[in-house]
């Protein structure tokens, strides 16, 4: 079964409330689904931050929004519950927010258009996540990472134990690019998996 919850408008001041921890930092195990993780400042990324502080009012119009594929969702007393929420599409979105948001600027004037779907079937998620990542050139393998034996394999990775170092597998594009401690040589992806096999 599949719901969606057409044309939901919400400001980025509440958007915050799911993608924040109590910490103050943000949630990041809601992007596990996603493409590609964060890519820092670039120009498109600036351009989103430039639209919050010049033009507010306008977000919705130059931005896509954010795609969240759950398992259920409700509405109680106007509030709306997700159960397993995942952003599959908009993570450069909700950092650029996120970070303005942190420096202080008034994101309660960003309307931001918000698509969320529930489904317990996952080769309609993966679906979701390979149609609302076509916009910007995500590589074919980026969209095979998103299935069961990447993430397996990042589990199986991620549980090792300790030997002399620990290795990563990235599954995600610049997914531990926010952990300085992680070197280049500690990680290896799919590019690199294929290389070596072949």
């Amino acid at each position: 079964e599949i719901n969606a919850i057409p044309n939901p408008l919400m400001s980025a001041d509440e958007f915050m409330k799911i993608l924040s921890t109590d910490e103050g930092l943000i949630r990041k195990s809601l992007f596990d689904d996603n493409v590609r993780d964060y890519q820092g400042i670039n120009n498109i990324n600036r351009e989103i931050e430039n639209t919050i502080k010049d033009e507010p009012s306008k977000f919705i119009l130059l931005n896509n929004g954010i795609t969240i594929v759950c398992d259920d969702y409700a509405f109680i007393n106007r509030r709306l519950s997700i159960k397993n929420p995942q952003i599959v599409n908009g993570c450069q979105t909700s950092h650029v927010l996120f970070f303005a948001y942190k420096s202080g600027l008034d994101v309660s004037k960003v309307p931001l258009n918000i698509k969320i779907i529930s489904t317990d079937n996952l080769e309609v998620s993966n679906q979701i996540v390979r149609g609302t990542n076509r916009q910007n050139i995500v590589m074919d393998e980026a969209f095979e990472a998103t299935k069961k034996f990447h993430k397996d394999l990042e589990d199986f990775v991620a549980a090792m134990p300790l030997g002399h170092s620990r290795i990563y597998y990235e599954r995600r594009s610049k997914q531990f690019s926010h952990n300085p401690t992680i070197k280049q040589t500690d990680k290896f992806n799919l590019r690199i998996l294929i290389q070596s096999f072949v």
